[in-house]
């Protein structure tokens, strides 16, 4: 026991310090103390930062708990120039709690906010910017506009997502910054990472909703990455794409009428071919119709509703809403039923979104009920629901009650009935009576249930009960009137549903004491009195001798009675009558005397209007509306905060109509910039000796040099726009070998950089593992270094494709590249499936290090199949596949046979959403089904890109922190300085920036297959033969384990 007692104290420990454990708050102690603000006054003024974190920590506990510090603020302001990270946490926390409060003395923090967007960890400059944005000070608005737009450009996605977050403060703060504010918006629409483009759609909703221009160029964008951002972030795109939507695509719905058909010119008709004709006539006959054709939807319209579906799938209600609604505005009729069942599932969650769901569905559910009638028990109350769902339920319910599900709901609510809570049984009855109402057939059955609970025991279900009954002898006589001759039998069956019904509420008068169940009766004895010619009259006798203690709605319905009575029987009624207004005279309550006289202006005096009076007082009363608590809700958008609330909320952005004719599409078209053309620039020797290809590419003769440096052009962004690092590289293509006579080259003293293009030198690049070697240029002995292009990259394959993109590559080997002997790297195959496991099938795999058709950060497999059996092998395909989140897998070819003793290839595409995923999946056979997986080295989760030594050292400069990984080794052979690169390049798919092996300097870059962000990797490489290695990207974790995988295998 003691044992368990301790483990049980250590996890109780761990979780209670789950939460604040990041700051240094995992110590209960620091919210129970309740120190003296004078001694943490002192703390905060020590030199100390061991004290000024403990302060600040008592400060975050006592904050915590509601207490006001805020007289410490000066003083904590004052601790925003520490170079301790915890410390600085804790007070830029502290700030922006205060900053709003504290607006002067925080301006004195100015100059440090600003000096920490420069920091080079990103949480600094994330938090030095949310806490200048929350300094509402007008003055300083210009500078907050500049610190955005700073941060907007930030290598960090988590910097640039609290920019976004920063300009609607700053936009409320000064409505002047507008035209700043959307500019900033306009470069933040354009990243490519997913976590910035919600936030920066939310800015964009706040700042300028209805600028849909700058949309049009990222609206494809924002469809194709929709499944990748937050789940807050698709909520705010998908709200704005559907506004989008109503303003530049066409009602899907709307009904094209047809063109009317010129008519036919009459043909000769033979006797052969007669009855066919006339048969094609009819037939076309049928096919026409009135009404046309539905529009056809545009492309990025279905664009649109295809990205959204998926979200379907969602954790969060608020997506799956958000595509309900996208679908009820936007999708045709005929596909709203695809969201109807994610809508359904989300009811059974937390109360508070089953409110806001239920809502929503009771709109959609008015406008077109038939979508929601097959789930009309999902909608039945549980015991638990609280009473504002228990309503909704039962609107909805009655909504969707039909002739086929009429039982089922009748016989649900007769359980509801039996409920202790009385509101919510008379919830129940009032649903009973819409039932009724929109299912006539079911009518005398729910009068019978309710006459049943008028013996109730609590007033408000017998008044409830007779309120109900009311309402529906109302319908009974109305129907009754509007029945065919046909029907004279029912007319005889309801007028006798109506006379019982009628004495049997007489009779109930002496018991119901509540007030609006006795007027209820009154009303209905007074409005059918002529069924029942001789209740009327003494039911009114009995009540004007208890007029007096009547409550005001009962005498009023008692002197409607009384005036009914006296237009139609007067002799009977008049003295009856008389005497109760002339007790009405004199009652309290001023709406009963003020009747009383107007009724016996009506009735006993001579004047004119006496003979007005049975047309006055008698007439039929219409039958009454249903009105339903979901009426008016539907003019606002549903999701919204308008919709939940039923009123307009500031805000609120309505949606527009459909336009008559869809806008030009090709303002959606995304304008990428191409990157300029480059020639190859050679440096010719002054030498008459010439040299040349052949057709097959040979050499020339030997004694032939080629001196030529890579040289990059970079781009310039005319527009100003932050290009991202994400774009897709562009390769150009391969050119035809020609025999093209080329000069010797000279022999410069240094080396002259120069252009270069690759397909000139590697040929062009086949997307199969194996490349057929590149024949070496033979050279005449020299005294210049020569550059032996077979000598530096290998004549097997190619490590990584070298690709012109809008900046490329930089290769400046220095003085003794020529001494630097490696090769490239082979294809590495690994066994996938060993031909004993495998049913005689044996598969390996190998990463062909090549562009993916289906998409830059997809990456290829290739796999070899062997058949080591005497039998053919048939339909080798790929079977089920495990997916985890975020993970794709597109299928090899299908191999419908395999000879025995033979072999084939086929590849295959997977893209990763993390590091550690593994891929797995079976390859199904007419042998068997073989489960297998691949785990990629860190080294195939990057791809070569090409960068300018420039780009790689503002790289270097940004990755700092969480961000930076390096690590040392010993060289033990300073020879081995020659196979570095290519150790590097075996290991890891990228791309050479510089290297200079005079002074040990080796620099590598790529880009991430998991989320498209940049990685670089430097060697360098001190004389006493210790190599630093930095590893440097956005991903810690791949930081981490391709810095180990490289490490290894430079050793």
């Amino acid at each position: 026991m003691t044992s368990l007692t301790q483990a049980k104290d250590k996890v109780v420990n761990a979780v209670s310090g789950i939460n604040m454990n990041k700051i240094g708050l995992d110590n209960n102690s620091y919210f129970e103390s309740n120190g003296k603000l004078e001694d943490l006054r002192k703390q905060l003024e020590s030199d100390s930062d061991r004290e000024k974190v403990e302060a600040m920590k008592k400060l975050m506990g006592m904050t915590s708990k509601g207490r006001d510090v805020s007289s410490l603020f000066p003083h904590v302001v004052k601790s925003v120039i520490s170079k301790n990270v915890e410390l600085k946490k804790m007070v830029y926390m502290f700030l922006v709690h205060y900053a709003e409060m504290e607006q002067d003395a925080a301006l004195l923090a100015i100059n440090s906010f600003q000096k920490d967007l420069g920091n080079s960890n990103q949480l600094i400059r994330a938090f030095a910017l949310r806490v200048m944005s929350s300094i509402r000070v007008k003055i300083i608005s210009q500078l907050i506009v500049i610190a955005i737009d700073k941060c907007c450009k930030d290598s960090s996605p988590y910097v640039r997502k609290t920019a976004a977050h920063a300009i609607p403060k700053v936009f409320n703060l000064d409505r002047e910054q507008k035209e700043q504010c959307i500019k900033i918006i306009q470069i933040l629409l354009g990243d490519r990472s997913t976590s910035v483009l919600g936030s920066a759609v939310a800015a964009f909703d706040e700042v300028c909703p209805d600028r849909f221009d700058l949309i049009h160029s990222h609206f494809r964008k924002l469809c194709l990455l929709l499944a990748d951002i937050d789940e807050w972030g698709q909520c705010a795109i998908l709200n704005l794409l559907l506004r989008y939507g109503r303003t530049q695509f066409t009602d899907p719905n709307k009904i094209i009428p047809k063109e009317p058909k010129a008519p036919k010119e009459p043909k000769l008709k033979t006797g052969f071919d007669e009855e066919e004709e006339s048969e094609e006539e009819e037939s076309e006959e049928e096919s026409d119709d009135d009404f046309g054709d539905i529009r056809e939807i545009d492309p990025d319209h279905r664009l649109l509703l295809n990205s959204a579906l998926p979200l379907l799938k969602s954790r969060n209600s608020a997506v799956v809403m958000a595509v309900a609604s996208l679908y009820h505005y936007l999708a045709p009729r005929e596909e709203a039923h695809k969201v109807i069942k994610a809508v359904v599932r989300t009811i059974h969650s937390k109360k508070e979104i089953q409110f806001l769901v239920l809502s929503n569905i009771a709109t959609w559910a008015a406008a077109d009920r038939g979508m929601f009638e097959p789930f009309v028990e999902d909608f039945f109350v549980d015991p638990n629901d609280p009473a504002y769902v228990r309503n909704l339920k039962l609107e909805i319910i009655t909504l969707l009650c039909n002739s086929d599900n009429i039982n089922k709901i009748l016989k649900e609510f007769k359980n509801y009935i039996n409920r202790e809570e009385k509101d919510f049984v008379t919830g129940t009855i009032q649903a009973i009576g819409r039932c009724a109402s929109r299912v006539p057939e079911v009518t005398d059955r729910c009068l019978q249930g309710l006459m049943g609970l008028i013996t109730n025991k609590a007033d408000a279900v017998v008044a409830e009960s007779v309120v109900v009954i009311k309402k529906l002898l109302q319908q009974l006589s109305e129907r009754e009137k509007s029945a065919d001759d046909d029907e004279e039998e029912d007319k005889i069956n309801q007028d006798d549903t109506m006379k019982e019904i009628m004495i049997h509420l007489s009779q109930l008068l002496e018991t119901i004491t509540a007030p609006k169940a006795r007027a209820s009766i009154v009303w209905v004895i007074g409005e059918y009195s002529h069924k029942l010619p001789l209740l009327g009259p003494d039911i009114l006798r009995k009540l004007a001798k208890g007029f007096g203690n009547e409550e005001p709605q009962v005498k009023l319905q008692i002197m409607s009675l009384g005036a009914k009575l006296f237009c139609t029987n007067p002799e009977q009624t008049a003295r009856i009558y008389e005497y109760i207004l002339s007790v009405a005279k004199y009652d309290n309550n001023y709406d009963v005397r003020d009747r009383g006289r107007v009724e016996k202006k009506l009735t006993f005096d001579n004047s004119g209007l006496k003979s007005y009076s049975a047309r006055l007082l008698a007439t039929k009363k219409p039958v009454p509306t249903e009105i339903s608590a979901v009426d008016g809700r539907g003019k606002f958008r549903m999701g919204s905060l308008s919709h939940a609330l039923n009123q307009t909320i500031a805000g609120y952005l309505p949606l527009e109509d459909f336009p008559e004719v869809a806008p030009p599409t090709d303002v959606r078209t995304e304008v990428i910039e191409q990157p300029k053309a480059f020639k190859p620039k050679y440096n010719w020797d002054t030498s008459e000796e010439e040299y040349e290809t052949d057709e097959e590419g040979e050499e020339g003769e030997e004694g032939e040099e080629i001196y030529s440096e890579f040289e990059s052009e970079s781009e310039e962004v005319e527009s100003g726009e932050e290009e991202s690092d994400s774009e897709e590289e562009d390769f150009p293509p391969p050119k035809a070998k020609q025999n093209v006579p080329v000069k010797k080259a000279a022999v410069p003293a240094a080396p002259v950089k120069s252009g270069f293009d690759l397909d000139d030198i590697f040929g062009s690049l086949s997307p199969t593992p194996a490349m057929q070697p590149q024949p070496a240029v033979q050279a005449k002995p020299a005294a210049k270094p020569q550059l032996n292009l077979d000598d530096l990259f290998g004549g097997n394959s190619l490590p990584a494709p070298i690709s012109a993109a809008k900046s490329n590559s930089n290769l400046n080997f220095g003085n003794s590249f020529s001494d630097l002997g490696f090769g490239a790297p082979q294809v590495r195959r690994e066994t996938l499936l060993k031909h004993i496991v495998g049913g005689g099938l044996g598969v390996e795999y190998s990463y062909t290090r090549t562009p993916s058709m289906h998409g830059a950060t997809m990456i290829t497999i290739q796999l070899y199949f062997t058949n080591h059996i005497e039998k053919t092998i048939h339909n080798i395909t790929m079977g089920k596949k495990s997916l985890s989140e975020g993970m794709e897998i597109i299928p090899f070819t299908d191999v419908p046979q395999l000879a025995p003793g033979t072999s084939t290839e086929s590849s295959m595409a997977v893209k990763l959403s993390s590091v550690s995923q593994t891929i797995k999946f079976e390859i199904t056979t007419d042998r068997g089904t073989y489960s297998v997986n691949i785990e990629p080295p860190a080294g195939e989760l990057v791809r070569a890109s090409s960068i300018s030594p420039q780009e790689f050292n503002e790289l270097e400069s940004k990755f700092k922190g969480m961000e930076e990984a390096s690590d040392t080794v010993q060289l033990t052979d300073m020879s081995e300085m020659s196979g570095l690169t290519q150790k590097v390049l075996k290991t890891a798919y990228l791309s050479i920036v510089d290297m200079d092996s005079s002074v040990g300097k080796f620099r590598f870059a790529g880009k991430s297959q998991i989320d498209d962000t940049p990685v670089i990797f430097s060697v360098n490489v001190e004389s006493s033969g210790k190599a630093k290695l930095s590893l440097g990207s956005s991903n810690a974790i791949l930081n981490s384990r391709l810095l180990k995988e490289l490490k290894k295998n430079i050793v």
